[in-house]
């Protein structure tokens, strides 16, 4: 009985519960960034628009082109990188649902939950820490 009482008690004191938290804006700003600019297609349009732009400077150097030509290269370059670099993350990082949710965590010797105000909740439950093994998700989405 009081191996019990002692079990149950130790079981709610080492059960912790954090206060509400949410991702960082400038983080995932900046993760946004990164996914963008590694995207295949993205490096090679850009690889391309610079050398575009390189060769137009050089050609308008020599007097080749107008500097209307030159301009229209400028412009092209500018636009791309703010779209890239600033515009294109701030639109994901405001229509995703996901970036405005608040988590909270409640660790237990037992289980991992994390859940949000929406009332979705990831429960991971396995065996103790010491063994280093996590054998069930339960995804509860009330």
């Amino acid at each position: 009985m009081i191996k019990n009482v002692v079990q149950n008690s130790l079981h709610y004191l080492c059960s912790m519960t954090s206060n509400l938290f949410s991702y960082e804006k400038g983080k995932v700003l900046q993760a946004l960034r990164y996914h963008f600019i590694t995207r295949k297609e993205i490096k090679i349009m850009m690889i391309l628009v610079n050398v575009f732009s390189i060769v137009s400077a050089a050609l308008f150097f020599f007097k080749k082109i107008t500097p209307l030509a030159f301009l229209v290269s400028a412009v092209l370059w500018f636009s791309l990188m703010i779209l890239f670099w600033f515009l294109l993350p701030k639109m994901i990082y405001k229509k995703a649902q996901t970036f405005q949710d608040t988590f909270k965590a409640i660790l237990s010797n037992e289980d991992f939950t994390l859940e949000n105000e929406n009332k979705w909740k990831i429960e991971v439950s396995g065996m103790p820490p010491t063994q280093g093994r996590i054998t069930t998700f339960n995804f509860c989405f009330f």
